[in-house]
């Protein structure tokens, strides 16, 4: 549905993308509707950092497709402003380009998300959280603080236990972003301390906005890491849908096979929504290979015990760790896997609830 109607209250919702992560975009906000209450109007600034005429027109023929009212403004976005700063997953460096809404939007608040989060809640209620004098409203990060990524904290009089958080779903304060010109210092910031910062502008928006943020309840913003991440009871989470799924490693789902539930999720949304990942070379090369590793993995695993052995003896250090990584990342997906087995019909009903949550929101389904 296309367009403000009944004067609804207005949600504005910002993602930066290019062509390579089109698929993780169209995931994205796909989710984010088919958990979305019906009573808003949504809003979608789209960070176009290269995408194409066939993927807008696909993306806006999608949003159409569900019963919400809503809109969407593609804003083209040059690259080149990025040139002295590094590039993340896939050579890309859109996520700059979150540190422009300040002067892009011409409105107070926006909720800014990561075109690879699987949304299962309800994003109203992140819109109608108070935002009072905070810059923003962010995800604490599990695994770090600020001392862990900025080595001179001492130096800019930060307190490095202090919380470091993930920038990649938060409701920025627009208003208070250009009166404390909060873009501008990041910026100044990433090119005269570029080497300190190891998560690129995330790294920078944390020392900026030391202080200045306001904390979500985990659950808006789970995130992947190996660390922190336990698969049985994210599921426990799934069939009541009430997190939402932050693929932050180079694992994504459109690229990359997993059997996991999380990944059958998003992949099950691009597929109703007319975007089916059997179409994409990318993902299903990774399918196979992840199929025929995991039916031979027995040997697989002893293949790699006997290479390791080798490499010992060779003192080959680098070659050793690659195969150690490798050997660790099998054994892992092996028993997430057999953890998951004992779940299958828990899952088969959670694949089902998400189907029917899905083309509830949609106009027309097939």
């Amino acid at each position: 549905m296309d367009l403000q109607e009944n004067n609804l209250p207005r949600i504005d919702v910002a993602l930066s993308c290019d062509e390579r992560y089109f698929p993780g975009l169209l995931g994205t906000v796909s989710s984010l509707l088919a958990s979305a209450d019906l009573s808003y109007h949504y809003v979608f600034h789209i960070l176009d950092g290269g995408i194409t005429a066939s993927s807008v027109s696909k993306f806006k023929s999608v949003i159409k497709n569900f019963k919400h009212s809503a809109e969407v403004d593609f804003i083209q976005i040059n690259t080149n402003e990025f040139s002295d700063f590094p590039a993340f997953f896939f050579d890309s460096k859109m996520a700059y380009a979150r540190l422009l809404l300040p002067s892009l939007l011409k409105i107070d608040k926006v909720i800014y998300i990561d075109a690879d989060i699987l949304v299962l809640k309800d994003i109203a209620e992140l819109w109608e959280m108070e935002l009072q004098e905070h810059a923003a409203v962010c995800l604490e990060t599990l695994i770090c603080t600020i001392k862990n990524d900025c080595a001179i904290y001492e130096e800019l009089g930060i307190n490095g236990d202090a919380p470091h958080f993930n920038s990649g779903l938060m409701v920025m304060n627009l208003k208070k972003f250009r009166v404390d010109e909060i873009a501008l210092k990041s910026f100044t910031y990433l090119k005269d301390y570029h080497e300190h910062c190891k998560i690129f502008d995330q790294s920078a928006l944390n020392v900026i906005l030391y202080n200045k943020v306001k904390y979500l309840d985990s659950s808006w913003n789970v995130q992947s890491h190996k660390k922190v991440f336990n698969p049985v009871l994210v599921l426990e989470k799934l069939k009541k849908f009430e997190i939402n799924l932050h693929f932050v490693t180079k694992d994504k789902p459109w690229l990359f096979f997993y059997m996991q539930p999380e990944y059958q999720m998003f992949v099950r949304i691009l597929e109703i929504v007319g975007f089916p990942l059997q179409n994409f070379e990318t993902y299903t090369t990774d399918k196979r290979a992840y199929e025929f590793k995991l039916k031979f993995l027995n040997p697989l695993l002893a293949y790699y015990r006997a290479k390791m052995v080798f490499y010992r003896v060779l003192k080959n250090k680098n070659a050793l760790d690659r195969l150690k990584n490798a050997s660790a990342h099998w054994q892992n997906i092996n028993k997430i896997n057999a953890a998951l087995h004992r779940e299958q019909e828990t899952i088969a009903t959670l694949m089902y609830d998400w189907e029917i949550k899905i083309k509830t929101k949609m106009i027309c389904n097939g």
